[in-house]
């Protein structure tokens, strides 16, 4: 949890400084793993259906989003599958 919220908060900090933005800071993806409620994408996959396989878990972060007075990471959880 450490190292994910040390990452977003490097990512925005490193963004604010080189376009020279003072808006505030949101830090939902620490947020989210601090109070534990994570929402994970998980997508059906046939061919995992009744076999047991479990997926692991990935952060996919898409990018940063910004309105007139905050900005803050897109990022999704998502389960991921081997290909068999």
């Amino acid at each position: 949890i450490k190292t994910i919220s040390d990452c977003e908060h490097y990512i925005l900090n490193y963004f604010k400084h080189i376009n020279g933005n003072t808006k505030r800071t949101k830090y939902l993806l620490r947020e989210q793993l601090d109070t534990m409620t994570i929402k994970v994408y998980r997508e059906n996959y046939p061919y995992t259906q009744n076999t047991g396989i479990g997926g692991e878990i990935a952060l996919k972060i898409s990018g940063i989003w910004e309105d007139d007075y905050n900005i803050g990471l897109t990022y999704k959880i998502m389960e991921i599958f081997p290909l068999m």
